[in-house]
């Protein structure tokens, strides 16, 4: 029996969770180790809502990341359907180029 290969959303699911839980697992790590001392942090010693700071910047850093895929995207659309027209108008020239050299021998030929 032949197996089937997964589909791209489904190879791309999987390498972006792999990817998560390893950059979770160093972040936990650099983060909660000093020089081979666990950290431990007192949320007193935070001095208040300090510590949302990296709530934040996560929440807008998975944002971000949304907003330039979607961007990626549009900018993806916009280079093929200019590759496309591009493409069209080049097979034009040539055609038109091919016609009107056709024609100057046509009327060479005539002439003589």
């Amino acid at each position: 029996m032949e197996m089937r290969s997964q589909s791209p959303v489904m190879q791309y699911t999987v390498k972006t969770f792999i990817f998560i839980i390893v950059f979770t697992l160093i972040f936990t790590c650099v983060r909660l180790v000093d020089d081979g001392n666990l950290v431990t942090v007192q949320m007193e010693e935070l001095g208040g809502i300090p510590w949302l700071y990296s709530v934040i910047g996560l929440v807008f850093s998975i944002l971000s990341g949304f907003i330039i895929q979607k961007q990626w995207e549009n900018w993806q659309k916009l280079h093929d359907a200019i590759l496309s027209e591009a493409s069209s108008l080049n097979k034009i020239w040539l055609m038109a180029k091919k016609r009107v050299i056709r024609q100057y021998r046509t009327r060479r030929k005539i002439r003589f």
